[in-house]
């Protein structure tokens, strides 16, 4: 039975009486599974809305709702429309502070929860004048009254009848940008709504739907809850969210359409891509290989040559699962098509809950990746002032759009004019009406220069890169440039070992800054050890990210205890007082990253396990140390390890000049094979033949300087900005020092294979900022004892953008402590022969200028010349910087 102008109530109450003894809910707790036919959803509806009407409310009052997705939502709902209320949903995650505003903006009557023990006090409240609590399966019930009581409340409370324009629902939005609004959604909105998914006939009486988004949400609210029962489908509630039991579920109680979010879909596809990569002898990467060359011929073929592997990998869902349906926020191509890949359906759809809530979706039978759909039956779509590509505001018009904001009549008028609600979204139609929506008009950042930015775009450029999992772009104070706040993802740090997050997140930025326009690119960021707030379904709250950058730029953190305020045991009080002194801040917390909030570099790291093993009397390997990010999970390794604690902690440990006294491990030293005789001078000779002719032919290499070099026992300290910079300093040194010069180089690039059987020939000592560091250093420190030349580049990584960067304190480190002289070295012209942004090299003019050599104590004072407060380490980088940058000035200025 199909309904053209009806109320929600009427629509329910018709497909319950065609349909009583069919199965309308499936709860499933642990192995508990119950089931209620529509005949039971709706004399549980009948009995609540009795009740309501029995405890003194009346057509119009407001009911608000405060439940976990359960059957009991479902029947409170009802029981709401039926007894003539207007329900109102609140998020069961709710602060105390959210839920008296809501509370008290709508003079709710009643509030229907679950738990009271989370509620602020509601004596101040005077329009509420009943709680009731979720009872048992069967119905709701107030605190009172048991449920024998409530069954004498029968037809003797006549019920009021609904129409069309009466409000159902009044939904706070989620408020990524400012409190919440109430929006007034009529039965007339959802039910065209509903009338418009239905002529699509996605969903069918067959169908099972898992709920698993919070309903207080009106995605869910019509895609979970009105769309499967006024289909006449099933609706299943898990009260859990683990992995496994969610899985189990679906096959079991054979759900066939899920409604998620980007977010989940994410989380999904990683799972499945992780069994993939467990499988032994590399039959992941086969099987992926297989699954991208298929999906690549089936446009040709009609089918997918693929499908008997896609449906082994469906099988983790059953059989019976028919789609997904993507919503909330924008669902990435790539992961679509990665899903499409592996076999399954994703349908993206758009609305707001201001249109109750759906606007478009992709057809089953004729989805567009990238686009979210075209607009429903009885929906009208069209974009406001569109630019030379398209795109401007989506404005939506129809029954579904909302009646209002709940006493907010300045806010309606701003958002509905001549009939169309002004949604506030950035998007384009195609030539066959599917929509794309590109951002929001919120994101679009206006610079004080004039300069308009889609941070979103922003934003989605930046994620390129694995080792940042999340950013959020916004203008500064002064709508001057962008700053972020970035979420690093730690998880690839912890495979690669990686110790310098925050350089390593900078450099990613600065890499990808190098394709954007100057004025799209981040100037300033934060870090941010936790995943960014969000909404239930997945937005991120902007205002609350900006308080975040604010608070870190800001470096106020006065608002959290510390970790001595939080009761850390004995051990931990030992742990943050070694802490302070080497980050200097007696402000220590438990979820401090030691990185990100102290500032503690890879070699500060060192330190701190050096000062950690002489207090607790235990040997720490390095290996170990990579796997620990926070000052909590410091103390909780420390505290597993069960440490003969001294009594009083002695603050220094071992020294860098302890260390380097001590000779590193014979596996390294064999490996970097010191003297490779005739075989090594003889593949010095062949490379230098190879590489001059390239030099000179290509780059037309020129080399200042030279007669700087002494034969032996120096540091050259070059900067770095190409993947040709190591080669060019072992050529343009004379043939001298050549045969006897060595370099620190990135491990992950030289141990890959073949290479890594080069290390002796090349002279490569391999090194890693988190991971056998002190080893490394060691072994520089025992090739400078021998004579050696060393090469060391201070900036630690290559410059993405070409100009010199902060230099590390290794290099100063060695000086000090083995009293070798630094010679600065300026490479000019290879960031422009094969910068960070370039697949292959092209010809430009490159020449290298060797500096005089420079002692630790002497750049010390330059450097305190910079930043007369720096360490000795710090001071002697920063002198050593000076030296190189002046190097390229006097070359830029003819004075080679």
């Amino acid at each position: 039975m199909m309904l053209d102008d009806a109320t929600l109530t009427q629509r329910f109450l018709a497909v319950a009486r065609e349909r009583p003894e069919a199965v309308a809910i499936i709860s499933v707790d642990d192995d508990a599974v119950r089931r209620y036919t529509y005949g039971q959803v709706l004399e549980s509806g009948l009995r609540a809305a009795r009740w309501l009407c029995r405890a003194g409310v009346r057509k119009g009052d407001r009911v608000a709702i405060l439940l976990e997705n359960r059957p009991e939502w479902c029947f409170s709902y009802f029981g709401v429309l039926l007894s003539g209320a207007v329900a109102v949903p609140l998020d069961f995650q709710y602060r105390a502070e959210q839920v008296r505003y809501v509370l008290e903006q709508t003079a709710a009557r009643v509030l229907i929860t679950s738990d009271r023990a989370h509620l602020p006090d509601l004596k101040e409240l005077p329009a509420l004048k009943q709680v009731v609590v979720a009872g048992k399966p069967g119905g709701i019930l107030p605190e009172a009254a048991p449920l024998s009581e409530l069954q004498t409340f029968t037809a003797d409370c006549p019920l009021p009848a609904a129409s069309p324009e009466d409000l159902a629902s009044i939904i706070y939005t989620s408020g990524t940008t400012a409190l919440p609004k109430g929006v007034m959604l009529t039965h007339r909105n959802f039910y065209a709504n509903f009338l418009g998914i239905a002529q699509l006939k996605a969903a069918t009486p067959q169908d099972n739907f898992l709920s698993l988004l919070p309903l207080h949400h009106s995605l869910p609210f019509m895609a979970n809850l009105l769309v499967p029962l006024f289909t006449g489908a099933r609706i299943t509630y898990l009260q859990t969210l683990k992995a496994e039991a969610l899985l189990r579920c679906i096959r079991e109680q054979g759900v066939t359409i899920l409604v998620v979010t980007p977010q989940v879909l994410q989380h999904f596809y990683q799972g499945i891509r992780r069994r993939l990569e467990e499988l032994p002898l590399g039959l992941g990467a086969l099987l992926e290989a297989v699954l991208n060359f298929s999906a690549g011929l089936s446009p040709r073929l009609g089918f997918n040559p693929a499908a008997p592997l896609l449906r082994r990998i469906r099988g983790v869902l059953g059989p019976q699962f028919r789609f997904f349906i993507s919503g909330g926020a924008r669902l990435p191509e790539d992961l679509a098509l990665s899903l499409i890949k592996l076999g399954f359906e994703v349908l993206e759809g758009y609305g707001l809950t201001e249109t109750a809530p759906v606007v478009s979706i992709n057809r089953p039978e004729a989805p567009k990746i990238g686009s979210v759909g075209q607009a429903l039956p009885g929906v009208e779509v069209r974009i406001l002032e569109p630019d030379a590509q398209g795109v401007g505001q989506i404005l939506i018009r129809g029954d579904n759009v909302m009646a209002g904001y709940y006493e907010n009549e300045a806010a309606t008028r701003e958002a509905i004019r001549d009939g169309w609600f002004y949604s506030g979204d950035l998007g384009w139609l195609d030539q066959e009406g599917y929509l794309y929506v590109t951002g929001r008009l919120k994101d679009l950042i206006v610079l004080a220069s004039g300069k308009n930015i889609s941070a979103e775009e922003v934003a989605k450029h930046y994620l390129k890169s694995w080792k940042i999992k999340e950013i959020y772009v916004m203008p500064d104070a002064r709508n001057e440039k962008l700053v972020a706040v970035a979420v690093p993802n730690f998880e690839v740090f912890r495979e690669t070992g990686e110790a310098d997050v925050y350089g390593e997140v900078k450099w990613q930025l600065e890499y990808y800054s190098q394709q954007l326009e100057p004025y799209k690119r981040i100037r300033d960021f934060v870090l941010y050890n936790q995943e960014l707030p969000k909404t239930r379904l997945g937005k991120i709250k902007g205002y609350e990210v900006e308080a975040i950058y604010r608070q870190r730029a800001g470096r106020r953190y006065e608002a959290r205890k510390t970790a001595l305020e939080e009761g850390v045991s004995d051990l931990g009080e030992r742990v943050v007082r070694i802490l302070a002194e080497k980050a200097g801040t007696d402000r220590i917390y438990l979820d401090d990253h030691l990185e990100l909030d102290l500032g503690l570099d890879s070699l500060a790291l060192v330190e701190l396990i050096a000062a950690l093993e002489s207090v607790f009397d235990l040997k720490i390997k390095e290996e170990e140390f990579p796997e620990i990010f926070t000052v909590g999970e410091l103390i909780g390794f420390l505290e597993e390890k069960q440490p003969a604690a001294r009594e009083e902690p002695e603050a220094a440990g071992l020294s860098w000049s302890d260390l380097l006294r001590e000779d590193p491990p014979p596996a390294l030293l064999a490996k970097i094979g010191l003297d490779t005789g005739l075989p090594g001078r003889l593949f010095t000779l062949l490379l230098s033949l190879v590489l001059g002719l390239w030099f000179k032919l290509f780059f037309r290499l020129r080399v200042y300087g030279r007669d700087h070099l002494g034969a032996r026992g120096y540091i050259l300290c070059p900067n770095h900005t190409s993947y040709l910079d190591g080669f060019l300093v072992s050529y343009a040194v004379p043939w001298t020092v050549r045969t006897r010069l060595f370099s620190m180089g990135y491990s992950n690039y030289f141990e890959i294979p073949v290479v890594k059987d080069l290390i002796k020939l090349l002279r490569v000592i391999p090194v890693n900022s988190a991971r056998y560091l002190v080893e490394a250093m060691q072994a520089s420190a025992y090739l400078l004892r021998r004579g050696g030349v060393l090469c060391i580049f201070p900036e630690g990584a290559r410059s993405p953008s070409g100009r010199l960067r902060e230099f590390k304190k290794g290099v100063a480190i060695l000086a000090k402590e083995m009293g070798v002289k630094l010679v600065p070295v300026y490479i000019a012209g290879s960031f422009e022969a094969w910068g960070a942004n370039m697949a292959w090299p092209r010809p430009h003019p490159v020449r290298v200028v060797f500096g005089r050599e420079h002692s630790a104590e002497e750049l010390r004072e330059l450097g305190l010349a910079v930043n007369p407060g720096a360490r000795d380490y710090d001071a002697i980088a920063l002198g050593l910087r000076e030296a190189v940058a002046k190097l390229g000035r006097d070359l830029q200025n003819g004075n080679e």
